[in-house]
């Protein structure tokens, strides 16, 4: 009885770590930026790519320990990691409970959010079942023990490794491979819609005078002595403070969310910080602002970028005749992980997105020609399927190794009782 509970909690952990460790590999910028709220809380501050790099560590270690659980591939030594990891997170989301300066742990990236309880008790109750299996199961017990000698486990760990380490640059630097955030395909941008999910929310302009910042609402703007500087939108009340409002304004602090989309088809160009991208992608903005201008498709520049860090990289005459208009780093980045993004909205409605480097002329005429109910749905069965294609081969993959090592490790048995026996 007691080694089928045994089995049962392993797999159940070893599950849990997988799957938290996939979903945030399905999202590393979204990651990267609960990390980064997670540093704020003790005022360290560290650079997009360090983030990034941590957040893909995170989940790499999730999912393999996850993993190798499961496969038996040194167990007790990732139960040890698993016990470390927990201890830690315990510790952490005990404090996000009492004092809730975070509402979403980030703990299965943005695919399911869990209220700071759900991650408390989570972490508690995982936390209990890896130290009981450690306490009631020894090293050398059916449960952790090895046949395999320590090379071969070894060698299995490295491959691994070097698999996630080559494909790194690819996972941090495209869009997500299924999009879960605030503004995925199918959700509505207009003001009214997203509005309906609170009434406490608050939109501040600031404006730079003598060298000092102030912020306005936008009931109360200063005169024209002032200048323009950024903006940043967040709902005042605890419960939603953490949910995403879209709101753009432009070079004179005036917010146009609402007139803007007065257009039905609109082409976002997202560019979250407009001072790191380089004179190629400039041009590919340009050519592509030129292409959907033939077309006769309204089209815009979105940036994260505060209005004087634009002037002071020189960024506004670069992309002239584009419009540039600004929003909180946040809000850019959620309606678009990419350097350079672009969003198709039609009637205020996300209907797809894609990374500058991804588009392609066959995208650009379905934009312009194709109907976007068409197109929306073809997002989502296309990102639907993906996912439950994911999902069961990551389950196929990990059942068929579980069972070539259980087949390699029966072999391996038998050679070491032959070679005891000659002995």
């Amino acid at each position: 009885m007691k080694r089928a509970i045994d089995r049962f909690i392993l797999y159940i952990l070893g599950f849990i770590f997988l799957f938290s460790g996939l979903m945030k590999m399905m999202d590393i910028v979204g990651t990267s930026l609960i990390i980064h709220e997670y540093f704020n809380l003790v005022n360290l501050n560290f650079n997009k790519s360090f983030l990034s790099f941590i957040a893909y560590f995170l989940s790499v270690v999730e999912f393999l320990s996850g993993l190798f659980v499961i496969i038996r591939v040194r167990r007790y030594i990732w139960f040890y990691v698993l016990a470390s990891m927990l201890s830690f997170f315990t510790i952490i989301t005990l404090y996000l409970l009492i004092y809730n300066p975070i509402s979403d742990c980030g703990c299965f990236g943005e695919v399911l959010k869990l209220s700071n309880l759900q991650t408390f008790l989570k972490n508690l109750f995982t936390f209990i079942g890896v130290i009981y299996l450690l306490i009631t199961n020894s090293k050398e017990s059916e449960l952790f023990k090895n046949k395999r000698g320590l090379k071969i486990d070894l060698s299995i760990i490295l491959i691994f490794l070097l698999a996630f380490v080559s494909i790194y640059s690819v996972i941090v630097k495209r869009q997500p491979i299924a999009d879960f955030s605030d503004f995925k395909p199918g959700t509505s941008l207009i003001r009214a819609d997203i509005e309906s999910n609170s009434n406490e929310m608050e939109t501040l302009l600031i404006y730079s005078k003598d060298g000092k910042m102030f912020e306005f609402t936008i009931d109360n703007l200063p005169d024209s002595t002032y200048t323009f500087v950024d903006s940043k939108t967040y709902f005042t009340d605890n419960f939603n403070r953490d949910i995403i409002h879209f709101s753009i304004v432009d070079s004179l602090g005036t917010t146009i969310t609402d007139s803007i989309f007065d257009n039905n088809k609109l082409v976002f160009i997202v560019i979250p910080d407009i001072s790191k991208i380089n004179s190629k992608e400039i041009d590919g903005v340009l050519s592509l602002g030129s292409d959907l201008f033939n077309l006769g498709i309204s089209h815009s520049i979105v940036t994260g970028s505060s209005y004087r860090a634009v002037d002071a990289s020189s960024r506004r005459a670069s992309f002239t005749p584009i419009p540039i208009y600004y929003s909180d780093y946040k809000s850019v980045v959620t309606l678009n992980r990419s350097r350079v993004g672009i969003v198709y909205v039609y009637d205020g409605v996300i209907v797809d997105k894609w990374s500058l480097r991804s588009f392609t002329s066959k995208d650009l005429q379905e934009i312009a020609i194709t109907n976007p109910d068409v197109l929306l749905t073809k997002r989502e069965i296309g990102s639907n399927l993906f996912i439950q294609f994911l999902f069961l081969g990551i389950i196929v993959f990990t059942i068929v190794l579980k069972i070539l090592l259980k087949f390699f490790d029966s072999n391996y048995g038998r050679k070491e009782e032959l070679l005891a026996e000659k002995l």
